[in-house]
């Protein structure tokens, strides 16, 4: 699979807190990002998580690149630790329909240990890989 640098939210990005992706995208002023061919999105376990119970994946986005204001949850998933295995990739397949100008994800810890490990690398790909 092919990864593109300036469409990373995450490059194996260790999620020892919850908070967001290292980065964000913008998607400019002058953009539609409505119906029409869907984009996919990447968001997979870099290495093994342990000492939590759970991994929560927000999309969120805002008009405000510091995301202080007016963001928009477009979809969440909540995935047990026994399952963020190394390769381990989230069924969140698109970037949703009418996001506003920028995007980023926001990582909820469940109920951390003393260190809670493991790392995601995420961002806007050509096509997910999908065989193993």
């Amino acid at each position: 699979m092919i990864l593109d640098s300036e469409l990373l939210l995450s490059d194996k990005q260790e999620i020892t807190a919850t908070g967001p992706s290292a980065d964000f995208i913008d998607f400019g002023s002058n953009r539609d990002i409505g119906p029409g061919t869907a984009v996919p999105l990447l968001i997979q376990v870099a290495s093994d998580f342990s000492d939590m119970d759970d991994l929560t994946v927000d999309l969120e986005t805002s008009g405000d690149p510091t995301f202080s204001a007016g963001v928009k949850v477009l979809a969440s998933m909540t995935v047990p630790v026994a399952d963020l295995v190394q390769g381990y990739q989230f069924p969140i397949a698109h970037v949703p329909n009418h996001c506003l100008r920028y995007f980023r994800l926001k990582y909820t810890v469940g109920n951390p240990a003393a260190s809670p490990g493991g790392a995601i690398t995420a961002g806007i790909v050509w096509g997910v890989q999908t065989n193993r």
